[in-house]
């Protein structure tokens, strides 16, 4: 990632208002690319840019992570499928632990460290709620690989499923910068300026690759699935 000398500035077009230069050329056309596909991926790629840039803020690095953690959360967008909120978890394990509690109340089977007797109608009830709410976890929380991966598939040429070798390793790289973002953002870690600055560059390949993918650059990887070697 290039980063430019402190204190470069730059006049906004149709304004003497001196505007600060945020991005390289490389990096404002991966925003123009973004913004064309969804302007929430362009508004928060946009952002970790400028808080990159502004190392007068101490925790400028977490809050870029923070963001570049957002923009590849962000992107099942592009694929223009409203976004449902999921009912309250809070509320779905509120309502769990109101039956259980009731069902303690009443229940003669004994319980503590070890279930012993038969399970009564009382537990039977908790059962049941158990089961429609895992159920309902499951659809309204999908996992984050589910929606990693039909980001690949929407976004390759052939408009299908990805290869799973493939699959995999772009998957791989997806999630290494999405872990590596969350331990930054969430202060686990804290690298120094020019190490985040190589992991922005990483990421940026990644999105690349992901919504611009080259097939030319992917061919040696499907011969090689084809051939039952490695890519």
């Amino acid at each position: 990632m290039n980063q430019f000398p402190e204190g470069g500035h730059e006049a906004a077009p149709g304004s003497e208002v001196v505007a600060l230069v945020f991005a390289s050329p490389p990096q404002l056309e991966l925003l123009e690319a973004l913004r064309r596909l969804h302007p929430r991926l362009g508004q928060t790629y946009e952002g970790a840019l400028r808080t990159f840039l502004d190392d007068r803020n101490p925790d400028c690095l977490a809050q870029c992570a923070h963001s570049i953690r957002e923009l590849f959360d962000a992107l099942p967008l592009v694929m223009r499928q409203p976004p449902q909120k999921p009912e309250s978890l809070k509320a779905k394990v509120r309502q769990i632990a109101d039956v259980w509690a009731r069902a303690m109340d009443k229940t003669v089977t004994p319980g503590g460290d070890k279930w012993s007797g038969e399970v009564d109608n009382h537990l039977s009830r908790v059962l049941v709620q158990l089961t429609k709410f895992f159920k309902w976890f499951d659809e309204e929380h999908p996992k984050h690989a589910i929606g990693r991966d039909l980001v690949l598939d929407h976004f390759d040429p052939g408009h299908k499923d990805l290869p799973p070798q493939l699959r995999q390793q772009r998957a791989r790289a997806f999630d290494d910068v999405v872990d590596y973002m969350n331990s930054v953002a969430h202060h686990f870690i804290g690298p120094s300026r020019q190490e985040f600055a190589a992991k922005i560059v990483e990421a940026e390949t990644v999105i690349r690759t992901t919504v611009k993918p080259a097939p030319y650059a992917d061919r040696k990887t499907i011969d090689a699935i084809l051939k039952g070697g490695d890519a």
